[in-house]
């Protein structure tokens, strides 16, 4: 739903749908204006493509120490498993 919200994204359908219309439905806009429309929104949506890619990520962003794991947890846990083995009867058959 949030690539529905682009900017970018609607000025490439707002130029398509200005060349299709000049075309198909004979608006009798010169063809030298909606190249230069569609030339100023090319750069519009290269240059925020541009600007985008420069910003860093949220995943990026975040500090290194909050994504380690807490190793205590586990290590608890590997010794409740150990106490419970050891609790456990032995059967022996032969």
């Amino acid at each position: 739903m949030g690539k529905l919200k682009s900017r970018k994204l609607w000025m490439a359908i707002v130029i398509a749908a200005l060349i299709v219309a000049n075309q198909g439905f004979g608006l009798h806009i010169p063809e030298q204006g909606v190249m230069s429309m569609a030339g100023v929104i090319m750069a519009y949506i290269f240059g925020q493509a541009y600007v985008d890619a420069k910003q860093p990520s949220v995943i990026t962003a975040i500090p290194l120490e909050m994504m380690t794991l807490d190793t205590s947890v586990q290590a608890q846990t590997d010794a409740s498993v150990k106490t419970d083995e050891q609790e456990a009867p032995q059967d022996q058959t032969v």
